[in-house]
């Protein structure tokens, strides 16, 4: 079993149609059957909020608010609520070593615009 830190904007690339990732869904897929993800409780915040701007920008029913938090719930994710700032230099190191690892999903359509 692997472990793997979930980002919220790889777990919105599943569930917003104008968003939706071949890769997003392999990696849940792969997710469900042989590993587990942990994120940091700031994310529940973070999908919560995408969830309420898609929501009030009709990107997404209210119908389908429900259908996404079961789906979310489903997933073998665990919150971490240990985290402490005295592990930020760690948490860096590890990101520098594992940098090209890391999958940036770039918005088509911003969540938020100061000039919107």
């Amino acid at each position: 079993m692997n472990l793997w830190v979930l980002d919220c904007s790889l777990a919105v690339a599943t569930f917003l149609p104008d968003e939706n990732s071949k890769l997003a869904d392999q990696f849940f897929t792969k997710l469900q059957n042989e590993n587990k993800a942990i994120v940091p409780s700031l994310w529940l915040y973070e999908i919560n909020n995408v969830i309420l701007v898609a929501t009030s920008r009709k990107r997404i029913s209210e119908e389908n608010v429900s259908k996404i938090f079961e789906s979310i719930q489903a997933f073998p994710i665990e919150v971490d609520t240990s985290f402490s700032p005295s592990i930020l230099r760690s948490i860096y190191e590890l990101g520098k070593k594992h940098i090209s690892l890391i999958v940036v999903v770039q918005p088509k359509t911003p969540y938020y615009s100061p000039h919107s």
